[in-house]
């Protein structure tokens, strides 16, 4: 059975819909038939609120226990539907303290990831804005990075940290990641910002070595509703326009994984 492929997604700057993002194409991979592992790294816990039916103090196991090797991973994972999920938690931001000097730091994660990794066709991990061990990890356990940016005026602050990072990744501990593309969501394409955006990140893109998606993803108020109401947007707006949105992006990644891009 093939493994997982495991996909990251990542930027430095806050607010950009790291975390939406992640839900969105967990859901949108898992409507398709894929079985699907969603990962929340982040001690902010905004996709373990989402999925949580519970409240976040039932949490027996989580990420955490997964870096600090606290058991088997497989005792972290929880169901939310259509898709698995490991909860993060507040200790999370620990880590970068707990971590400091072990030598396998950076493949804490891509060791825990052993344990599963052929139960899943796709394992996505939601990172962190600011946490360097938290995100080496992601990076290191990836085949893909997918960096979501948001259509304003503060967009592309923090990508050259993210170059930083990911360089030395590249270099020593994961030579096969592949950074497939930035997302450009909360888009309008009636405005004139948001085109100058876009034109300033295909300069970005370039020096990634990577692309722009085509689709963009829409500024959306039913993509927060629906996460207030603890729903994929798939069953909360199956009809709508940012889902149709999503489902075309869901399409693109995987025609890029066909053809090899």
């Amino acid at each position: 059975m093939q493994n997982a492929k495991v996909i990251s997604i990542v930027n430095f700057k806050g607010g950009v819909a790291k975390s939406t993002t992640s839900q969105f194409m967990a859901y949108g991979l898992a409507e398709k038939g894929y079985r699907v592992l969603l990962i929340d790294l982040d001690q902010q816990q905004n996709t373990t609120y989402t999925l949580m039916q519970d409240d976040l103090l039932d949490i027996e196991k989580s990420i955490y226990d997964v870096f600090m090797k606290n058991g088997n991973i497989k005792d972290t994972i929880y169901n939310a539907g259509a898709i698995d999920f490991i909860p993060s938690v507040p200790d999370m931001m620990q880590i970068d303290f707990e971590l400091q000097g072990k030598p396998d730091q950076p493949y804490r994660l891509h060791e825990g990831l052993r344990e599963v990794e052929s139960d899943y066709d796709y394992i996505i991990l939601d990172t962190p804005p600011a946490s360097p061990t938290i995100i080496m990890n992601a990076l290191t356990a990836s085949n893909d990075c997918i960096i979501p940016v948001k259509a304003d005026s503060y967009s592309l602050n923090g990508i050259g940290l993210l170059s930083n990072s990911i360089k030395p990744v590249q270099k020593y501990t994961n030579k096969n990641l592949k950074i497939v593309g930035f997302l450009l969501g909360f888009y309008d394409n009636r405005l004139l910002l948001s085109k100058g955006i876009k034109e300033q990140l295909e300069e970005v893109a370039n020096i990634f070595e990577t692309k722009i998606f085509e689709q963009t993803i829409r500024n959306a108020v039913a993509l927060s509703e629906a996460q207030a109401m603890k729903q994929s947007i798939f069953e909360y707006a199956p009809t709508g326009k940012v889902t149709n949105d999503i489902r075309t992006f869901i399409n693109e990644y995987l025609e890029g994984e066909n053809d090899g891009n």
